[in-house]
């Protein structure tokens, strides 16, 4: 992507990108509107606060993804084509290592985090622990399926792991269907799918991988962990992972709100809905963010400004096309997840009040992949997570000392989304990005 028209080049990486996570919100909205119409509403309302969790994981390994994938990308842009293997090695053996330990971690703690941190119903405890105790067993090969689309995404190939998801997301949704209606497991039976189809994206994405790009095959010699890179792509990693955690502690964070609250099933569908909305914007930043790193890489920081105008324009684009869509049916939306009455009301809410902000997102999150794929991570990080503190702070105390009560809980939305967007456009124009790179 370092030379040629720009537009056409970023649409077509892009889209793949963006189907490619409509497939992986599908997992657990298939599983939702099964659960939901199949076993009933407490079984929604479990597997719906199961989101968040499993989305902060999915982060964590999305993070230490895209950490590497910074440093393969502006390799690849460089054509330092020697040092490609070693990076690829060391991610595959890191990456591998954390999915085991996160595993572990997250089966361990699955009764603290939904008795304790989310403070969830006593009705709905024993199902939300039985559906993240199997899902936790799947996160080894969330991980690996992670790094596998981020090495592929450095060197250009976005359309491969969309063909992986499109198996696996099939695979789900057919044994979601003979899981829970046929054999009536509940939502023990959307778990075990869930961790089945993350094997199968797993598995087909590194044979690809192997077997198609002689730059990215390696052999046993070759399979080896190098410590220097292996320090460069935690230095990347973890706050790129941090950042990617932010959108996900803050609906934890706000779940439990939620939670305490009463309103779980009807936040827990608009969130759902929301989740695809957002699917642009997040294909746009990862498509702007390999975009940037391989052309910070080529030295081509002309391309990169001309990238994030042409970039913003149709991210902004779309936002608009979806939000006016989300007002208008907002509630046949959250209607199709079983919910009715108080919950429906408070998930139409919440869709309506949070279309336009759309927008704000949109800014915010395509110029902050730019300094992303530049290496400046850890600037990003601090942005991220200081808008996370501002919407918990707004969240919390809008709920409980005002009288807007339980809107609190969207009216903090676009105030956070405002302050990073702010914060993302100071940076960019200041260009202290342009010295990151981790690649001469």
């Amino acid at each position: 992507m370092t030379t040629g028209p720009i537009r056409k080049q970023i649409w077509l990486f892009t889209i793949p990108i963006m189907l490619g996570i409509l497939l992986q919100q599908l997992y657990n909205t298939v599983d939702s509107v099964i659960v939901g119409n199949f076993v009933g509403e407490n079984a929604l309302a479990s597997v719906g606060t199961s989101a968040p969790v499993t989305a902060l994981f999915v982060a964590i390994a999305t993070g230490m993804s895209t950490g590497c994938s910074i440093i393969i990308s502006q390799m690849f842009g460089a054509k330092q084509t020697a040092n490609i293997k070693k990076a690829v090695a060391t991610a595959l053996i890191l990456n591998t290592a954390l999915g085991l330990v996160f595993t572990v971690v997250a089966y361990a703690a699955t009764n603290v985090i939904f008795s304790k941190l989310l403070n969830l119903d006593a009705a709905l405890l024993d199902d939300a622990v039985t559906y993240f105790h199997i899902y936790s067993l799947g996160l080894v090969f969330q991980f690996l399926y992670n790094i596998a689309a981020a090495i592929l995404r450095s060197v250009g190939d976005s359309k491969a792991s969309l063909y992986f998801l499109l198996a696996a997301s099939v695979t789900n949704m057919l044994l979601d269907l003979l899981l829970i209606i046929c054999f009536r497991m509940g939502v023990a039976g959307a778990a075990v799918a869930t961790v089945i189809s993350q094997f199968i994206a797993c598995v087909l994405s590194l044979v690809y991988m192997h077997r198609k790009y002689e730059m990215l095959r390696l052999t046993r010699a070759e399979l080896k962990y190098d410590p220097e890179m292996g320090k460069l792509a935690l230095r990347l990693g973890i706050p790129a992972a941090m950042q990617q955690c932010v959108v996900s502690l803050g609906q934890i964070t706000v779940q439990r709100l939620v939670n305490t609250m009463g309103m779980t099933s009807g936040y827990a569908a608009a969130a759902r809905i929301e989740s695809f909305v957002l699917i642009p914007i997040l294909g746009f930043n990862t498509g702007m963010a390999t975009f940037s790193g391989q052309n910070i890489g080529a030295k081509r920081t002309d391309r990169v400004r001309e990238g994030l105008k042409v970039t913003q324009t149709m991210g902004l684009s779309c936002c608009l096309v979806l939000g006016v869509l989300v007002f208008w049916l907002a509630p046949k939306l959250v209607a199709l997840f079983g919910v009715g009455g108080f919950g429906l009301s408070v998930g139409t809410s919440y869709l309506r009040f949070c279309a336009p902000c759309y927008l704000i997102f949109c800014g915010y999150m395509i110029t902050n992949a730019v300094m992303q794929g530049a290496g400046d991570v850890n600037y990003t990080t601090f942005n991220s997570l200081s808008g996370l503190a501002i919407r918990c702070v707004f969240a919390y105390a809008l709920a409980f000392l005002t009288p807007v009560s339980y809107a609190g809980l969207w009216v903090s939305v676009p105030i956070s989304w405002g302050y990073s967007l702010v914060l993302s456009i100071l940076r960019y124009r200041g260009k202290k990005w342009l010295a990151k790179s981790v690649v001469s």
